[in-house]
């Protein structure tokens, strides 16, 4: 599975900028390992990862909640990105920020209607707001 445009670079920038990446994502994580094997450079940058096979599925709000808990964050120092309703929904249920990028499946409209506070054309555009 390809990844979207700017994950990669990202990803890569933030960690290398000191930022914690984790994923929380509705594959299993047979699919999150295999992603993550084709992308070793992405791979060690992640620092922890919730699988939906592995707690409840988004938009139930545990998958950022055991994040967090890794973490030792509350939730107003947390950022969740994503591009589809259930992720802006787990967002604002757990308390963190949800912004929303829109080279994946929902439209601005549906991300904003699910609470997303922003919406970016693509992820690399999180590295000019926090450039």
């Amino acid at each position: 599975m390809p990844l979207f445009p700017g994950v990669e670079q990202t990803v890569i920038a933030l960690a290398d900028a000191g930022f914690e990446i984790a994923v929380a994502t509705g594959k299993a994580r047979r699919g999150l390992d295999k992603v993550l094997n084709e992308n070793p450079h992405l791979a060690a940058r992640i620092s922890a990862s919730r699988c939906a096979d592995e707690t409840r599925s988004k938009p139930d709000p545990l998958m950022l909640e055991q994040l967090l808990d890794h973490y030792a964050l509350p939730p107003e120092a947390a950022v969740m990105v994503g591009d589809t309703v259930h992720d802006m929904e787990m967002a604002v249920a757990a308390g963190v920020l949800p912004l929303g990028v829109l080279c994946g499946v929902h439209d601005t409209q549906r991300l904003t209607q699910a609470g997303a506070a922003l919406c970016l054309p693509d992820p690399s555009f999180l590295l000019r707001e926090v450039g």
